[in-house]
Formats: structure tokens, C-alpha cells, sequence
């Protein structure tokens, strides 16, 4: 039994001595003027969103993102002629994600690679008891700006959504590439 304890502790001091541990995250604030001559609404929503990974090697990493953010919403009607009336509605939305996920490295060129982010989510919000499930792939870039700093940025997203809430079940599937920039950056250990 004694060498046995022993020899597990050095087989996990040995791949804590080769490991490539990195931790960070994202995060995300977003402004919205949506008005036109039938109403006005206004968004602002904020999401943070720390993750923590292990490089297996070169190419294949595993990681975890945890994520909270809030929506805010602002809506009030207009008439034909553009005249405001009646009062502002306003609804305020939180939410708690988890996400894990696998990166897979494509191409590496010192000092920057270009990976594709697999896996799934859980979304959970408080405002009507919703929640949300995903899985999907979405591409990405890394550039090392240190040996220990990493910033990342990716974009689009191609999978399945499924939302679950008191007002409605509905689910989707398909390619996004829009103007949605994700920009996180990576302390490595």
C-alpha cells in the first residue's frame, strides 16, 4: 500500500511538471439603439465568462467556461407618426452558464494559431426559469503575445440550440457568422 501511495504521487507530480495548465477568459459588453417609427427598444447586456484549460499536447486541449452575465431591456411604442406614448417597459434577464469544451489546433506559425472550439452548453436564466442547451463548433485565433500571455479572439458558430421556458420551447439550427467578436485572453503556467 506504501508503494503504491507512492508511486501515484510521483506519477502526478510527473504530469504536473510537464503540464501546460492555462487559465483566463472573456468577456463582453454590447450596446443596442434598436428605435424605428413603431417603438424604441434599447439593450445593454454584459457577460464575463473565466475559463481554465490543459494543453494534452500541440494540438488538443480541454477546458471548462463558466459564465455570468445580464441583459437589460428597454421597450416603449410609437404611433404612426412617431410619437412616443405610454410607458417605457423594462426587463432585466441573468444568466449562469457552463460550457466545456475541446480546442483542436489546425495550424500553428509562431506567434499565432488557428484552432476550432467543440463542445457543449448549459445556460440557465433566472428571469422566467429558461434555459438553454448547445452544441457546436466555432472557429478562433491565438497570437502568444508572451510565453506566458495568450490573447484569443473567435467568431461564427455552426451547431444546434435547443431553449426551454414558460413562454415557449423552440430550437435551431445553422451557421452563424456575424459581426459577434469573442476576445479573451490566457495566462499559461
Amino acid at each position: 500500500m506504501k508503494k503504491f501511495f507512492v508511486m501515484a504521487v510521483m506519477a502526478v507530480a510527473a504530469l504536473n511538471a510537464n503540464a501546460q495548465w492555462w487559465a483566463g477568459g472573456s468577456f463582453g459588453l454590447n450596446f443596442d439603439n434598436g428605435g424605428n417609427r413603431n417603438g424604441d427598444q434599447n439593450t445593454t447586456s454584459f457577460q464575463i465568462s473565466p475559463e481554465v484549460g490543459y494543453n494534452l499536447d500541440d494540438k488538443w486541449s480541454v477546458a471548462i467556461a463558466l459564465g455570468f452575465g445580464t441583459s437589460n431591456n428597454a421597450t416603449s411604442t410609437a404611433d404612426a407618426m412617431g410619437n412616443y406614448y405610454g410607458a417605457k417597459l423594462e426587463e432585466s434577464n441573468n444568466f449562469f452558464k457552463v460550457a466545456p469544451y475541446v480546442r483542436y489546433t489546425f495550424c500553428k506559425t509562431a506567434p499565432v494559431s488557428f484552432f476550432v472550439d467543440g463542445g457543449f452548453g448549459f445556460r440557465f436564466y433566472n428571469h422566467d426559469g429558461g434555459s438553454q442547451f448547445n452544441v457546436g463548433i466555432r472557429p478562433g485565433v491565438a497570437f502568444a503575445a508572451t510565453k506566458k500571455l495568450s490573447l484569443v479572439a473567435t467568431t461564427g458558430y455552426l451547431g444546434y440550440q435547443k431553449d426551454s421556458e414558460k413562454a415557449g420551447d423552440g430550437s435551431r439550427f445553422g451557421l452563424g457568422l456575424d459581426n459577434t467578436i469573442i476576445f479573451g485572453a490566457y495566462y499559461n503556467f
